[in-house]
């Protein structure tokens, strides 16, 4: 079946460089789909999730209390590895010893919509050879502003950036390496990124810090 690619908020750089444009995929290019209740808590736990270079989104949550997802690996698909975009409510979330590789747009959408925000922490995932490792999007949401804790984590050897941040989201990153990236270690297209010292980003192709939003160098761990 053919996929779907009506887009739900166009991304662009404000340097020139096209980003791709984020979809919400149709049921049949999905892997796992979420659509739980407001206090339902769901766990996903050692899984092997391959989609063959075809399928759509590994994983695509878009509605319940809290998602934890733990020790599994997500590659090979032809839009995102995991996405987490809730419509309303918080969303609660921790993405943890999780590898999202070889994915043709992100390795980790959090993007949520409506009135939806999410708040949660990624760590010690490795995020490597997507288009982007790890997005944190706030733009189609006029809910409370999303804050992400990603620490620990690789954000490796993808095609355009390992972390990017646009729209009403708070972003902090500690304990994480961004190096290898065609383009951008991390990218503050817009929002709020609070970066430690701890952090090693080095070695991007065209700049290891681009920011068009508020980015806040902290010192010490």
């Amino acid at each position: 079946m053919a996929r779907s690619r009506s887009p739900r908020r166009s991304a662009s750089s404000t340097t020139g460089s096209a980003r791709p444009e984020y979809s919400r995929p149709t049921l049949a290019w999905l892997q796992i789909t979420i659509n739980a209740g407001a206090s339902d808590a769901i766990y996903l736990r050692g899984l092997n999730i391959d989609g063959l270079g075809t399928g759509g989104y590994g994983v695509l949550f878009n509605s319940g209390g809290s998602l934890a997802v733990t020790n599994c690996v997500v590659r090979h698909f032809s839009s995102t590895g995991i996405g987490i975009a809730p419509s309303s409510g918080t969303t609660l979330f921790s993405i943890t010893n999780t590898i999202v590789s070889d994915n043709g747009t992100t390795g980790i959408y959090l993007g949520p919509v409506g009135t939806g925000s999410a708040k949660g922490t990624v760590t010690s995932v490795e995020a490597s050879r997507n288009y982007i490792g790890i997005v944190v999007e706030g733009g189609g949401s006029t809910g409370t502003a999303t804050f992400v804790l990603v620490s620990d984590a690789s954000a490796n050897n993808n095609s355009y950036a390992g972390i990017s941040a646009e729209g009403a989201v708070k972003l902090a990153i500690t304990r994480s390496t961004a190096s290898g990236n065609n383009s951008y270690g991390v990218y503050v297209n817009s929002g709020t990124v609070y970066t430690y010292g701890d952090n090693r980003i080095l070695g991007n192709s065209s700049k290891d810090i681009f920011v068009n939003g508020s980015l806040t160098l902290v010192s010490g761990s």
